[in-house]
């Protein structure tokens, strides 16, 4: 079993590098790979954006490389959508996650 899996997020703004800790949380990074096997995150909107926070749409654990394009995510313009808030105004989507 690799302890730590590595994989390469493209948005619509740029790619960034994330590692899941296969050992520390065996059932979500193999469940994720999983997901990233079926091409299920690509079209992923980030529905959630708070700079320094967090950018939401699915989860991951720590960005390795491609910090500028979490910045750039971070720094897109939010809104309130009802009972909803933090809403990016301009969608930012996920293209496709690939294992490296």
């Amino acid at each position: 079993m690799n302890e730590i899996i590595l994989l390469t997020i493209t948005t619509s703004l740029g790619s960034f590098d994330i590692e899941l800790y296969q050992k520390e949380a065996p059932i979500t990074a193999n469940n994720f790979v999983e997901y990233v096997e079926q091409n299920f995150y690509e079209t992923t909107l980030f529905h959630r954006v708070i700079p320094g926070f967090v950018i939401q749409g699915g989860g991951f654990e720590i960005v390795i490389s491609g910090e500028e394009v979490i910045d750039e995510i971070a720094s897109v313009k939010t809104t309130n959508v009802g009972p909803y808030q933090d809403v990016p105004l301009e969608d930012v989507y996920i293209i496709k996650v690939e294992k490296k």
